[in-house]
C-alpha cells in the first residue's frame, strides 16, 4: 500500500512537472510575439480575384486548408518574426499569414513602379509608418526603383508610399517610373484673374481641389504622356498639370515697363553672380563663427557671397532677416535668403538657388552643401534681398 502511495506521489509530482514545462514552452512560443507594434486591422493585399493562404504558425507552417481573398479586411491579434526574419500576422486560433500580403485597412491598394526623386547622389529614408514613423535604417537613393504596394494620409495630411512590410516613403519623393524626371522652375500662363486646376494623375484624372492661378510658380518634378498624347506636368505627390499651362519665364513680367525690366536685370544679373559664388563654396568646411574664405558658418556664409555683391547684410541671422522684403515660399527666386526658427530671432539661414535647392553651411559634419527645399525642414520665412 505504502508503494502504492507513494507511486501515486510521484506519478502526480512529473505531471505537475510536465505541466510547468509545457507551460514554460507556451509562454517561450509567444515571447516572440509583438502585438505592441501591430495593426489591429489590415487588408489582404494580393492580386484581384485570387488568395493567399492561411497557416497553421509561422515557424514551420502548415497550409490549414483556408484562403483570404484579395480585398478581404480580418483583424490582427499578434505579430511574430519567423526563423528567417520574416514577419507574420495571427488572425484567428492557429492561423497565421504573412504580413507581407497585408496593408493597413485605412490605407488604399495599389500595385504601382515608382522612381525615387530626390537629389543626385543622395538618398531618402524608409520609415516604418506613415503616422509616427522611425526610421528603419534604410534609405533609397535618387533614382531607384521601387514598387508601391499601397497609400496612405498621415494626420497632417501628407501621402506616403507603402514599399514593403513596415516601409514607407513620402510620396512628394516619388515619381512615376513611367515618366521623365525633371527639376524646372516654370509659371502658369493662363488668364489672368483665373488659374488651372491641378489633377492627380495624367491617366484618367480626378480634381484634386487645388488650383494654381495665372503667374504663380511651381517646380516641375516630371514629364508624362498620357494615352491621348498629351503632356503633362507632375508639381507634387500626386498634383499633375497640362504641360500647355506652364512656361519657362512669368508671364506677368511681359507688362512691365522699361524701368522695371531694367531693374528685373539687373537684379538677375546679381543673382546669378551670389549663385555662382555660393556653388564655389560647396564642400568647404563648417566652423562656427568662420567668415570664410576657407570655413564659414551659416550667417557667415552668407555675409561673405553677398559683401561680394555690393550688399552689406550684417553679420548675424537675427541682422540678416531685417534686409530685404519677406516673399511667398511659392515664389522664390535665385538670391532669396531662407531662413529657419523664428520669423524675427531665426537660428539658421541659407542662400536659394533655384529649382527648389538652396546652399546653406549646414553642420560641422556636412559643411558648405546643396539641399533641396524638404517638408521635414522647411524654412519659416524667405526674403528678398536683390
Amino acid at each position: 500500500m505504502n508503494f502504492k502511495r507513494n507511486l501515486a506521489k510521484i506519478s502526480a509530482a512529473t505531471a505537475f512537472a510536465l505541466a510547468g514545462v509545457a507551460t514554460a514552452n507556451a509562454i517561450n512560443s509567444q515571447s516572440t510575439v509583438q502585438a505592441a507594434t501591430t495593426p489591429s486591422t489590415v487588408q489582404i493585399n494580393y492580386v484581384a480575384g485570387y488568395g493567399i493562404n492561411v497557416w497553421t504558425s509561422y515557424n514551420n507552417p502548415t497550409f490549414t486548408g483556408k484562403r483570404l481573398a484579395h480585398g478581404t479586411t480580418v483583424n490582427v491579434l499578434a505579430s511574430a518574426t519567423d526563423s528567417k526574419g520574416k514577419t507574420w500576422y495571427k488572425v484567428g486560433t492557429d492561423e497565421w499569414i504573412p504580413a507581407e500580403y497585408t496593408i493597413e485597412a485605412n490605407t488604399k491598394s495599389m500595385n504601382a513602379t515608382m522612381r525615387i526623386n530626390y537629389v543626385a547622389g543622395y538618398g531618402i529614408n524608409v520609415w516604418t509608418s506613415y503616422n509616427n514613423p522611425t526610421f528603419t535604417g534604410k534609405r533609397l537613393a535618387h533614382g531607384t526603383t521601387v514598387n508601391v504596394l499601397a497609400s496612405a494620409t498621415d494626420s497632417k495630411g501628407k501621402t506616403w508610399y507603402k514599399v514593403g512590410t513596415d516601409e514607407w516613403i513620402p510620396a512628394e519623393y516619388a515619381v512615376d517610373a513611367n515618366t521623365k524626371q525633371m527639376n524646372a522652375t516654370m509659371y502658369v500662363n493662363y488668364v489672368a484673374g483665373y488659374g488651372i486646376n491641378v489633377w492627380t494623375s495624367y491617366n484618367n484624372p480626378t480634381f484634386t481641389g487645388k488650383r494654381l492661378t495665372h503667374g504663380s510658380s511651381v517646380t516641375v518634378v516630371a514629364s508624362a504622356t498620357d494615352s491621348n498624347g498629351k503632356t503633362w506636368y507632375s508639381v507634387g505627390a500626386n498634383e499633375w498639370v497640362p504641360a500647355q499651362y506652364l512656361i519657362a519665364s512669368n508671364p506677368s513680367s511681359n507688362t512691365s515697363s522699361n524701368t522695371s525690366s531694367n531693374t528685373t536685370q539687373s537684379a538677375t544679373s546679381s543673382a546669378a553672380k551670389v549663385v555662382s559664388l555660393a556653388s564655389a563654396q560647396l564642400g568647404k568646411a563648417y566652423v562656427w563663427g568662420a567668415n570664410g574664405p576657407s570655413a564659414f558658418d551659416c550667417s557667415g556664409l552668407v555675409n561673405y557671397v553677398y559683401s561680394q555683391v555690393g550688399l552689406s547684410l550684417g553679420r548675424t541671422t537675427y541682422v540678416q532677416v531685417n534686409n530685404g522684403t519677406t516673399v511667398s515660399m511659392n515664389n522664390l527666386q535665385p538670391g532669396d535668403l531662407l531662413f529657419w526658427g523664428s520669423a524675427s530671432a531665426p537660428y539658421h539661414v541659407g542662400i536659394y538657388v533655384g529649382n527648389g535647392q538652396y546652399i546653406h553651411a549646414a553642420t560641422p559634419s556636412q559643411g558648405v552643401i546643396k539641399q533641396s527645399i524638404s517638408q521635414y525642414f522647411y524654412p519659416s520665412v524667405a526674403k528678398r534681398v536683390l
